[in-house]
C-alpha cells in the first residue's frame, strides 16, 4: 500500500511539474487533478498595471534622455542650422543632408534640393546626383562641402522619388493600420472591468 501510495504521488507530481511548465492552470482535489479554467486566475490588480505602465513610461523617458546625452558621439556631421549660418567654416566636412529636389538637371548630374534649417530653409547644389529623382522627391545626401551652397556626393539615396510617393506611402499605411484595427476587434474585446482583451463569443 506504502508503494502504490508512492506511486501515485510521484506521477502527480511529475504531472504537476509538466503542467506547471506549460503554464497550465491546476488544482488537486482529493488525489485527483484538474486543469481550471484561465479565468480562475488571480486577476492584476490596477494599481499593479499602473505601476508597470509607469515603468514602461519611465524606462521610454530614460532611452530618450541617453540617446540626447549621446546624440553627438553618433553623429559627427554639422547640423543644417550650422552650414546655414556659418557655411565657410564647414568648407572641405563630410555633410550629411535631407532635403527635397526643387531641380534635376540629369545631364550634368547635378541637383538642387532645399534643406530645412533656422530660421529659413537653404538650397544645396549637390553635384554627382547619379540617381532618378523628380522635383518634390526626398533624397539623403552623404559627400563634402565645396563651397558654401555645394556639396560633391558621394552617395545619394531616394527615400521618395517624388512628392506623390509620399503622400501614397502615407495612405497605404493608414489603409492597412485600419484593415489590422477591425480584424483584430472582431475577433477580441476590450473587458473594461479588468483592461484587458478578452475573446468575443459574437465574433
Amino acid at each position: 500500500m506504502g508503494s502504490s501510495g508512492s506511486y501515485v504521488r510521484r506521477c502527480w507530481l511529475e504531472r504537476r511539474l509538466i503542467l506547471a511548465v506549460l503554464a497550465v492552470p491546476i488544482e488537486r482535489i482529493g488525489t485527483k487533478t484538474y486543469i481550471t479554467s484561465h479565468s480562475d486566475r488571480r486577476p492584476v490588480r490596477q494599481w499593479q498595471r499602473g505601476l508597470l505602465v509607469i515603468g514602461l513610461a519611465g524606462l521610454l523617458l530614460g532611452m530618450g534622455v541617453h540617446y540626447g546625452a549621446v546624440e553627438e558621439d553618433h553623429w559627427p556631421y554639422p547640423e543644417a542650422d550650422e552650414i546655414a549660418g556659418q557655411p565657410a567654416e564647414h568648407i572641405g566636412e563630410e555633410l550629411f543632408l535631407f532635403g527635397t529636389v526643387t531641380a534635376v538637371d540629369a545631364d550634368a548630374e547635378t541637383a538642387t534640393i532645399r534643406v530645412a534649417a533656422s530660421p529659413e530653409s537653404i538650397s544645396i547644389t549637390v553635384q554627382s546626383f547619379d540617381r532618378a529623382a523628380q522635383s518634390g522627391g526626398t533624397v539623403q545626401v552623404l559627400g563634402e562641402l565645396t563651397d558654401e551652397r555645394t556639396v560633391d556626393a558621394d552617395r545619394v539615396v531616394v527615400v521618395n522619388d517624388s512628392g506623390g510617393a509620399e503622400w501614397y506611402k502615407y495612405g497605404v499605411s493608414v489603409i492597412g493600420a485600419i484593415v489590422v484595427l477591425i480584424a483584430f476587434f472582431r475577433y477580441w474585446r476590450i473587458d473594461t472591468d479588468s483592461w484587458s482583451f478578452g475573446v468575443r463569443h459574437d465574433g
